[in-house]
């Protein structure tokens, strides 16, 4: 991510770890059991399949409330200033590859990862 100021350490990716940019820096976030839990309670759900309806159609506000629930899961500070000013494409993105990279099915490319198995399918 040109001009983005990486924090901590780079992406691994056989962790589920993928990069976004907030407030002009580059942070490693991952699919946790903490992330899930902050969704879990912020969206008001109680099962995968419930997640994976709500990511369906997300708003704006949802993706704010994503983020937030990402960031606090990973244990990353961030200003709700930054969080206002992230593009909409990166962070579809980057709930994309959590959800497929999350999924556990093999393949190497998390990315392209098959993931209608109803706990990690997400609309892009």
């Amino acid at each position: 991510m040109a001009g983005a100021e990486t924090v901590g350490r780079r992406r691994n990716k056989a962790r589920g770890e993928v990069e976004i940019q907030v407030g002009g820096k580059t942070v490693c976030v991952a699919m946790t059991l903490g992330v899930l839990a902050e969704m879990e309670t912020a969206l008001q759900i109680t099962d995968f399949d419930e997640l994976s309806a709500k990511l369906s159609s997300p708003t704006p506000k949802m993706l704010l409330l994503l983020m937030r629930c990402i960031l606090t899961g990973n244990g990353i500070e961030y200003d709700e200033a930054m969080l206002l000013k992230m593009q909409i494409p990166d962070v579809m993105r980057a709930l994309t590859e959590m959800m497929a990279l999350a999924s556990f099915n093999g393949e190497e490319d998390g990315a392209e990862a098959d993931a209608g198995n109803g706990q990690a399918q997400m609309l892009l």
